[in-house]
């Protein structure tokens, strides 16, 4: 019983520096707001969807992950995107909101749009639908 004591105790004095020497994380990155704020992944996985704050309103992106090329699907005037879905493998559908009176977040209008995602000839094309 001693020697396990004896070792425990040995290995918290090992990783005691490690712990001392962490540095902690800085006040600009504890306060900055989050770059995305949902991200969703299709069934077949050739893209990603993401809910992005751009310009104080929320835009949707869509990111082709061979080679990273993103895609903003930003609304009009003031509406923001409330929610979103993948229908298939590469049509994405996604809501829009306006800011009423005092509510924090958008309200939904209503409205639902859908986005086609083809690659022809190296060339990424989104097609809109409402």
């Amino acid at each position: 019983m001693t020697y396990f004591r004896r070792w425990i105790a040995q290995a918290v004095l090992c990783l005691l520096p490690a712990v001392l020497m962490a540095q902690p994380p800085s006040f600009a990155d504890l306060a900055r707001h989050a770059q995305y704020r949902e991200v969703k992944i299709p069934p077949n996985g050739q893209y990603l969807a993401a809910t992005a704050v751009v310009k104080n309103t929320t835009v949707l992106a869509l990111i082709q992950r061979s080679d990273m090329k993103v895609k903003v699907l930003s609304p009009r005037g003031t509406d923001e995107v409330v929610n979103f879905w993948w229908a298939s493998d590469n049509r994405p559908l996604y809501t829009l909101g306006i800011h009423q009176g005092g509510y924090a977040a958008p309200l939904a209008t209503g409205e639902l749009f859908g986005a086609t995602l083809s690659n022809t000839n190296n060339a990424s094309n989104v097609t809109i639908t409402h």
